[in-house]
């Protein structure tokens, strides 16, 4: 069973990091609802980071304390055991100032105290505090005074809380500091390297984010400068030059002092608390992200934190995004095999932050349906490997000996099974499947097919769909490897690739396939009688390289290519586009989502064997309102390691039109990227070439040696050299 775990971060002032994955579960659970989907929301140290523990399962405690203003307010941490989790952005961020108005010199830390008090007295002695989010440049001083200190003037009053009161401070009275602080561990979340002081410092770097102007910038910088005099004096420590002191306004500075605190990744320690790496062993494909991928997000930010763990673990890693201003190459770069973006998907930006949740939603359809990523399906199974029996392909159902009800032909129609209730033919139930006589007398009913395309098989698939009280209650397969087109296939070779196993009724019912000899036909033997709707015979296609001579269509899934990547299959996969024949309908081709930001849709092949491309055939055939503005091709050598080269510039594309277009001088290549501006849909995409002399060879030894001992003997004279 496929296993995707979703680890996003919040998408800032749009939605919470649960409500993120909540979203993108409801979309894939629509396609894929047989996946196991494991929902672990994750955050950087920031705001978010109560929510992301809470959802592992930490308990949350309520607690009485104060705003940034000192406005009363009840805040959320999380609790688990003698450790707790606390987030400065729930009593000093910007998202708790009353009315949303910035006060850069009067915003304070010392809620944040309190509810520290609270933890230590309620029995923590492990306390995480995300320092993300701060609406404050005080310093830290008003979590020291939550906490039982007192910062005094040089006639020892209290200084006005926030960092207005900093330039009166003249030192720090300690005497009734929280006595527990001594036998607890504080850990500091933050991937802020800035030090309190100077032009990388608290005040100049982020001060005009919390509302600071030139004058109150430079009120700060010199509140600040005091009071990493008086934080000295009082504590005999020098943190001013720290890297991290300045993180939250300077908060890590007064902790660092004053609590003895230590620093640690804001993402890592998320992850380590969230127990991570326990959620991501064993996953097929993860899938993170946060509102906007940038060039931040790749230095210790949750989603390349998710990635690195995620990757460690062996799992394909998906990115989704409100936005993204990142290269293609930049965010492949981090790890990242795909990325989907809100605005690509809205009508304009104000709409994807207003109402993510259906554009999140659909981003879950897409990647159930996508090509993108090879992950193992059910029972060790790999999906998206072509079906070698569908009509599509090329595949017939040569010889049943029964079909009573329902003729043999369904059995590899490329489409879903349809049913309708209302439906009676003169024999009975009009099902869309193959359905045999009930058998009054020993023995079984059976149908072989001759694979569209010959390959070695992974899985089978005996879909009994809508078939409840007429499924045969047990199946077997066999499989033959034969020369030709022989009129008698009952004398064949057989060899069982299923043993005779349960099947369920309106089932898809999913076999592995352990044989990695090379096939051309398959007999379903069912036991004794019944209906099945659809016979899906996946695996990998290998050619005939005898048929391989000349000029071919290096593309073609009858060949071999087959889909590796795609940006969008929305509405159908760009696998269609290597299929045998002419589209009938656009549905037969790749039709990707409407795209409403920046960026364009692509697909990404591998061929069917090494060579040199001659030209290419773009068909945009029934895409008549849809079709794509312009397109370009590009290949790679992987054998040699070569980058990307353009054989077709962007050029432009007529709709409901077959395109040919020279490729003079082209490299040799086994891989094809087609890119179409900005999105639309094709029907067909051939690349006509000579497979190389290396291919050649290496396409005839595959084949032989893929070949049962009874095949290989009637073509001994094919042997390779």
């Amino acid at each position: 069973m496929t296993r995707v775990v979703l680890a996003p971060d919040k998408f800032k002032g749009s939605l919470d990091a649960p409500g993120v994955a909540e979203a993108l579960a409801a979309g894939i659970a629509e396609v894929a609802p047989g996946w196991d989907v494991v929902r672990a929301p994750v955050a950087d140290g920031g705001e978010g980071t109560v929510d992301a523990v809470l959802a592992a399962g930490w308990e949350p405690v309520r607690v009485p304390t104060t705003g940034p203003l000192g406005d009363p307010l009840e805040v959320t941490y999380a609790r688990r055991g003698a450790s707790a989790v606390i987030e400065l952005a729930t009593t000093a961020g910007l998202g708790v100032l009353p009315g949303g108005v910035l006060a850069p010199l009067d915003a304070g830390t010392t809620g944040l105290g309190t509810v520290l008090a609270h933890a230590l007295d309620a029995g923590a002695r492990e306390v995480v505090v995300g320092l993300g989010g701060s609406a404050s440049t005080d310093g830290g001083a008003g979590l020291l005074v939550g906490l039982g200190a007192q910062v005094l003037d040089a006639d020892d009053r209290p200084v006005a809380p926030g960092g207005r009161g900093l330039s009166t401070a003249a030192h720090l009275d300690l005497t009734r500091l929280h006595p527990l602080l001594e036998q607890a561990r504080v850990t500091l979340a933050c991937d802020v390297d800035n030090p309190l002081l100077g032009p990388h410092g608290a005040a100049a770097v982020y001060g005009p984010q919390k509302g600071a102007d030139p004058d109150d910038v430079a009120r700060l910088e010199a509140g600040l400068t005091r009071w990493a005099d008086v934080l000295r004096q009082a504590t005999g420590r020098d943190v001013a030059d720290i890297p991290g002191a300045g993180a939250a306004g300077g908060t890590a500075a007064a902790a660092l002092a004053v609590l003895g605190a230590e620093q640690a990744s804001g993402v890592r320690t998320v992850l380590d608390l969230v127990g991570f790496d326990a959620v991501v062993a064993g996953a097929d494909l993860v899938v993170t992200g946060e509102g906007r991928l940038d060039e931040q997000s790749l230095h210790g930010k949750a989603p390349t934190g998710v990635a690195e763990a995620a990757l460690a673990a062996g799992a394909t890693v998906v990115a989704v995004a409100g936005d993204s201003d990142l290269d293609p190459e930049r965010w492949r770069g981090a790890g990242f095999s795909g990325l989907h973006t809100l605005v690509a998907l809205a009508p304009d930006r104000a709409s994807a932050i207003a109402d993510p949740t259906p554009l999140l939603r659909r981003i879950g359809r897409t990647l159930a349906y996508s090509r993108e990523d090879p992950m193992d399906g059910p029972d060790g199974t790999t999906p998206d490997l072509p079906d070698l029996a569908s009509r599509a392909l090329g595949g017939s159902v040569v010889v049943a000996n029964d079909e009573l009800f329902a003729e043999r032909e369904n059995l590899i129609r490329p489409e879903a099974p349809r049913f309708d209730s209302t439906e009676f033919g003169h024999k009975g139930k009009v099902y869309d499947g193959w359905e045999t006589r009930r058998r009054r007398e020993p023995g079984h009913d059976w149908a072989i097919v001759r694979l569209g395309a010959a390959g070695v098989l992974d899985h089978v698939v005996v879909d009994t769909a809508f078939f409840k009280g007429n499924y045969p209650p047990e199946i077997s397969v066999e499989a033959a490897s034969v020369e030709g087109y022989p009129a008698d296939l009952t004398r064949a070779t057989w060899y069982p690739v299923v043993e005779r196993s349960a099947a369920q009724g309106d089932t898809a019912n999913v076999y592995k396939v352990d044989d990695d000899r090379r096939f051309t036909h398959v007999r379903l033997s069912i036991f004794p009688d019944g209906g099945v709707a659809r016979l899906r015979v996946h695996g990998t296609v290998v050619a005939d390289p005898r048929f391989l001579a000349g000029t071919i269509d290096l593309l073609a899934a009858e060949h071999g290519g087959r889909l590796v990547e795609c940006s969008d299959a929305f509405y159908a996969s760009p696998a269609n586009l290597t299929l045998p024949g002419l589209a009938r309908h656009m549905g037969e081709g790749w039709e990707n989502a409407r795209r409403r930001g920046g960026g364009n849709d692509y697909a990404v092949f591998a061929l069917a064997a090494g060579g040199v491309p001659r030209h290419v055939e773009v068909d945009t055939t029934w895409f008549v309102g849809n079709a794509p503005g312009w397109v370009s091709v590009s290949t790679r050598d992987s054998r040699a390691g070569t980058d990307w080269t353009t054989l077709l510039d962007r050029v432009e594309v007529r709709p409901d039109t077959r395109h040919r277009f020279l490729l003079p001088d082209a490299p040799a290549a086994d891989h094809l990227r087609l890119d179409v501006f900005p999105d639309g849909g094709l029907s067909r995409l051939r690349l006509w070439g000579d497979l190389d002399p290396d291919a050649a060879r290496a396409a005839r030894e595959r084949w032989w040696g893929l070949l049962p001992e009874d095949h290989r003997a009637l073509v001994a004279d094919q042997a390779p050299v």
